[in-house]
């Protein structure tokens, strides 16, 4: 009987050291990670499996699911891993007519080696969006061609012509275009028709100074007030423009603190030539004298001078001007003076009357994500002027609910409104902000689904009357990463 145990024992022995050997001596590894796993049942989900061969040598893998409702889809048949390498892999999973709309999948995905014939089991969670409250997101291609084939005279208009292709069905009532470079910006407002397909032609002047380069021409779009940023950038080249001399009379002002000399000076000859133009300087006006050609000094009878060195090529002219300005040395402290109180009065008439922000707390959730959210609003009176009828509005995603049920002693919405599309608007009105007067709105919100990662808030918007002026405020002035 004793033999029997310790012979039972010995197997058992066997069995646990075979189990854990076998696990210890994994032959691969998979790794996993998301590329769109929030789709409709039209769209196709996107991954990344990482398998990580383990062994000496190289194996072949091959990557299934046993889910019927899902079709798996991945580059060729088998993948090949050399010997403790790693080879990412990109899958696809296609929704069938099996599966429904407003659910969370979580698909079996086998990874097997053909090599040893180990396998590994991963999961892969897709999110399929209900069809209801779709929406197409604003698609707009651009290119933009300025003056002859993108290469730019300075001294005439350019012509830059924009066109513009809809990509899908949305219709844009308010295209906002921002064309814009180191010399140039230019804006306007365009409509945009369904699949629509038009060019526009626009003319922007430059500085015909401008030395040649190569520089970047942008376009940044904001459609029916969504951002799409830059859509387009076109290199272009400024090529060098010879628009010929002019000629002037020379010239000689000489007021109070300030003196400037001119003169056309024209080389009539058919090669270069070097000529000195001279002036009268004393050690004193040295220091306020400026020039674009080199000066050198010298003394003559007691008399100190001047003298500047033009170089003219053959038939060319060149304006010469020397200026001796004391003003700057007398007014600078003035100016600045003048500068900060007109900078102040800008500030303060421009700047916004209230400040708002807007804090997120995730108030109740779980390891599949938050499911309820407490948004806290501050809104603030900056200014010693009294604001009046103030109204604050909030929108939140259409995948989430404002609690109708508010704590005693928090102020209450003036008007709740939702859309299966645009979701909810929410409404406080205040007959009037004090000076300095600051106001803290709370309200929870509750999530239809548990919310992975982030789900963006629009912008707070604050409308009051201020000076018999209706104005705005957005809290996106203020904190533009405030989201879930």
């Amino acid at each position: 009987m004793r033999g029997k145990i310790i012979g039972l024992a010995f197997i058992l022995c066997l069995c646990i050291v075979s189990v854990f050997g076998s696990a210890f001596a994994a032959t691969f590894l998979v790794d996993s990670s998301a590329i769109q796993n929030r789709i409709f049942s039209d769209e196709v989900a996107e991954y990344t499996l990482t398998i990580k061969n383990q062994q000496q040598f190289g194996d072949r893998y091959t990557i299934a699911s046993s889910d019927p409702s899902w079709r798996l889809v991945y580059d060729g048949d088998v993948v090949s891993v050399g010997g403790l390498q790693s080879v990412p892999v990109t899958v696809h999973l296609t929704p069938t007519q099996l599966v429904q709309d407003g659910k969370v999948y979580s698909i079996p995905v086998t990874i097997k080696s053909l090599q040893t014939n180990d396998q590994v089991d991963v999961k892969l969670e897709v999110i399929l969006d209900s069809a209801s409250v779709r929406q197409y997101k604003p698609s707009i291609a651009v290119t933009a061609v300025a003056g002859d084939n993108n290469k730019i005279d300075p001294t005439r208009p350019v012509d830059i012509v924009l066109r513009f292709m809809n990509k899908n069905p949305l219709d844009i009532k308010n295209l906002q275009v921002k064309v814009s470079s180191q010399f140039f910006t230019d804006e306007f407002t365009t409509v945009l028709a369904p699949s629509d397909d038009f060019s526009k032609i626009i003319s922007v002047h430059m500085n015909p100074q401008v030395p040649p380069q190569k520089f970047n021409i942008d376009v940044e779009l904001v459609a029916d007030n969504i951002s799409l940023g830059l859509v387009d950038r076109q290199e272009a080249e400024i090529i060098s423009a010879e628009p010929g001399f002019t000629r002037d009379v020379k010239t000689d002002i000489n007021t109070f603190l300030y003196r400037e000399y001119v003169v056309e000076l024209t080389n009539p000859g058919n090669v270069q030539s070097k000529e000195t133009v001279q002036m009268q300087s004393s050690l004193w006006q040295r220091l306020f004298t400026k020039s674009d050609f080199p000066v050198t000094y010298d003394k003559e009878d007691g008399k100190y001078y001047a003298n500047f060195a033009v170089t003219i090529g053959a038939g060319a002219g060149v304006e010469f001007s020397v200026v001796q300005n004391y003003k700057p040395f007398a007014y600078t402290t003035g100016a600045l003076v003048l500068l900060i109180l007109v900078g102040t009065v800008l500030y303060f008439t421009f700047r916004s009357s209230i400040i708002v922000t807007r804090k997120v707390q995730v108030v109740a959730g779980d390891e599949d994500g938050a499911s309820r959210m407490k948004v806290v609003l501050n809104i603030k009176n900056r200014t010693g002027a009294m604001l009046e009828n103030v109204k604050v509005i909030e929108r939140t995603p259409n995948i989430t609910e404002v609690d109708k049920q508010f704590i005693v002693g928090t102020l209450k919405p003036t008007k709740i409104v939702q859309n299966a599309v645009k979701g909810t608007l929410v409404r406080w009105d205040f007959t009037a902000l004090e000076p300095f007067e600051e106001r803290i709105i709370t309200y929870n919100v509750n999530s239809k689904l548990a919310i992975l990662g982030t789900v963006d808030l629009p912008p707070t918007l604050v409308k009051y009357d201020r000076s018999g002026q209706t104005r705005v405020a957005s809290q996106a002035d203020h904190n533009e990463n405030d989201f879930i």
